[in-house]
């Protein structure tokens, strides 16, 4: 969803974050939806991919971005991963000086098993 008009100047390596986030939501997903909305307003840029899966607490969070790190839930579920993808994705995010922020909502409050996770990369 949403239009750019194609003003900011990335690099070859950009690629490798919204494929990183893309297959993260696709791997982690309780429901088949996931959004990828594009927000352009003057100068920034705003690329957001929307899941809904398992809440992400803010400790870790805080940890998503470090080399090798998994989530609890990630690490308990039955799919194939190293922690290097998010770790990749912002080693390139800060090397081209792009911001990265996690949200993740509960959607549900009396089972608290969906969360609505969203990854926002902000470009200036």
């Amino acid at each position: 969803m949403g239009r750019v008009k194609n003003l900011h100047r990335v690099f070859e390596s950009f690629k490798i974050i919204p494929l990183s986030l893309i297959h993260n939501a696709v791997k982690y997903r309780k429901c088949n939806d996931i959004e990828v909305v594009f927000d352009e307003r003057d100068t920034k840029l705003e690329f957001s991919v929307v899941s809904y899966g398992d809440l992400i607490s803010e400790d870790e969070i805080k940890s998503l971005f470090k080399r090798g790190y998994r989530t609890k839930k990630a690490a308990s579920m039955k799919v194939e991963g190293s922690g290097l993808g998010l770790y990749a994705l912002k080693v390139v995010a800060e090397a081209h000086e792009f911001q990265v922020t996690v949200r993740s909502e509960v959607l549900d409050t009396t089972r608290k098993n969906i969360a609505r996770n969203i990854f926002t990369v902000s470009i200036y």
